[in-house]
């Protein structure tokens, strides 16, 4: 099938499919355009951005690696039709997911060696986040559930689709919590005339609309985070994380409620020092410090002053990064045990940043 392109005043002009020559062209062109992925299809009301391309996993590289604007990951593996395996490629993507999910049981892990591969681009994660979205907090707040639950968006990046692949994908997005989506991306015309045309097609999308999407994101609140919470862990760290957060509810300024898939979470701002979430504690028992917001002069004099804490304090120090501005962040039964010295650096530490002369730090 060819294009008619008329423009006013000139002769229709024929334009003829023009083929990739190889998968590593589909993958180039969607890296650096990556609009050219109709996410609003499989999505709505979202934006996307690819944050990384040949992502090393233990099951091979992922082709593009992408996070639209709640934080969900994409897993987007990129095929050509004349290419075999046609329907191997969707055990592809699910082992990479698979493995991808089994090598960062720990989500601040997954993020530092995200912005190290964004770093080597010359990008950093946080102000690519930032500046494509507008607040890095929530969107990495959702990659932290994504990352945690295995509950990636799978898309299958071809020239044309096989009528097997199709039914293929229809069939699993009806019997399984996958999302899995097939998405035809056409190529017309030639970029030596000037002149491209691109033309997206998703397959699998009108069955995921049929049944229950496991990715719809909620608003948390009080009520629903404790629940959730006494229903994910054991009595001891159900009463450290309460006391978390009543100690939160009394010192910071706004607690503000997460929208993860999965687990709840809250995020204490206290806006003597940022505007942004200084920690956030999950439903699960896991508790991050958001080092990474923490730029400015009095934010990074209080970032330096808790990441000296938390070396000091022997059950934490293993998970505490070298690099100060790095988020670290604790399971449960790291953090619980040490719950009151936990709070007694968060008092320190608060009060100095809000007196006009700090205490020494000792």
């Amino acid at each position: 099938m060819a294009i008619i392109l008329k423009r006013s005043g000139q002769k229709a002009q024929v334009i003829e499919r023009s083929p990739y020559s190889a998968e590593l062209d589909l993958q180039h062109f969607v890296y650096a355009n990556p609009e050219l992925l109709p996410i609003a299809d499989i999505k709505e009301g979202v934006e996307f951005l690819v944050l990384d391309k040949e992502t090393p996993t233990r099951s091979g590289p992922i082709d593009l690696l992408g996070v639209d604007s709640d934080g969900e990951i994409y897993i987007v593996e990129t095929k050509l039709f004349r290419n075999a395996d046609k329907r191997k490629v969707l055990a592809q993507v699910l082992d990479y997911g698979a493995a991808l999910w089994s090598s960062f049981q720990d989500p601040e892990a997954f993020l530092r060696m995200l912005n190290q591969r964004v770093s080597q681009a010359e990008r950093d994660l946080d102000r690519l986040l930032g500046d494509r979205f507008g607040s890095a907090e929530q969107v990495l707040e959702g990659m932290r559930e994504t990352i945690s639950s295995g509950a990636f968006r799978f898309v299958i990046l071809m020239d044309a689709v096989p009528p097997d692949l199709k039914e293929l994908v229809r069939y699993v997005n009806r019997s399984s919590t996958f999302s899995v989506y097939v998405v035809e991306l056409q190529r017309y015309g030639q970029q030596a005339h000037d002149l491209e045309i691109f033309v997206p097609q998703v397959f699998g999308e009108e069955v995921r609309k049929e049944v229950r999407d496991s990715s719809l994101r909620q608003r948390w609140d009080e009520i629903s985070f404790f629940r959730d919470l006494e229903e994910k862990v054991d009595p001891e760290t159900a009463a450290a994380v309460r006391r978390l957060y009543e100690y939160s509810k009394a010192r910071a300024d706004v607690v503000k409620w997460g929208t993860g898939i999965s687990d709840g979470s809250f995020n204490p701002r206290f806006l003597a020092v940022v505007d942004k979430s200084l920690y956030t504690v999950y439903s699960n028992g896991r508790l991050t410090f958001n080092f990474g917001w923490l730029t400015d002069a009095k934010a990074k004099a209080v970032r330096d002053r808790l990441w000296a804490g938390l070396k000091g304090i022997p059950r934490l120090a293993q998970g505490v990064p070298e690099l100060v501005e790095k988020s670290p962040g604790f399971p449960a039964q790291v953090w619980v045990p040490v719950c009151d010295q936990l709070l007694g650096l968060l008092d320190q530490v608060l009060a100095d940043a809000t007196s006009s002369e700090p205490t020494p730090s000792s």
